[in-house]
């Protein structure tokens, strides 16, 4: 499946997409992107949470497409990003109310704060420690655990061993903390 009409067009298509995910292993059979920020970061994340014997950190897509291969954000109109977020509206606040992480963070910057705000009206930005809050904040909204936090993506954070250090201020909610 190469499109949403392909996707579409098969009727077995959420099964294969989940297949598809199992078999992806966070990218552990793909040498360049297994070593690429994003995924050492998630690594490091996971490793601290089962280290401690801390609960589950979910990794998600925010939008649950691309753009030619890049981001909704910079490859669409503000009237198309407003379409994807109504098409997808709700889909990701079941994921987490079914899935139930004890930790939730989102690799997206600032510039994603209002697709959060779409899906988690009312979702506030609160700087975590000395941080101002468009480098790493804390979101508060109902439908999220209360160790939910929002930061720029791996790559931005790998260009400076000082930014990379800003995983380690994220804590990892243990299990029973979901707020």
């Amino acid at each position: 499946m190469k499109s949403f009409a392909d996707f579409q067009a098969y009727q077995g298509a959420v099964d294969a997409v989940a297949q598809g995910y199992i078999d992806f292993a966070f990218a552990r059979y793909e040498p360049a992107n297994y070593r690429s920020p994003f995924w050492r970061a998630f690594r490091h994340l996971l490793s601290r949470a089962k280290s401690d014997g801390s609960g589950d950190v979910l990794w998600t897509n925010l939008f649950r497409c691309s753009i030619d291969g890049g981001s909704v954000i910079y490859g669409c109109q503000p009237a198309e990003v407003e379409a994807i977020l109504t098409f997808q509206g709700g889909l990701l606040r079941q994921e987490i109310r079914l899935l139930q992480p004890t930790t939730v963070l989102f690799f997206t910057g600032p510039l994603y704060d209002a697709a959060l705000q779409s899906e988690f009206p009312g979702a506030e930005f609160v700087p975590l420690g000395d941080y101002l809050p468009r480098q790493l904040a804390r979101i508060v909204a109902p439908d999220l655990p209360r160790a939910t936090f929002r930061t720029y993506h791996p790559g931005y954070l790998a260009r400076s061993r000082e930014r990379w250090g800003w995983l380690d201020e994220i804590p990892i909610a243990r299990e029973g903390e979901i707020a």
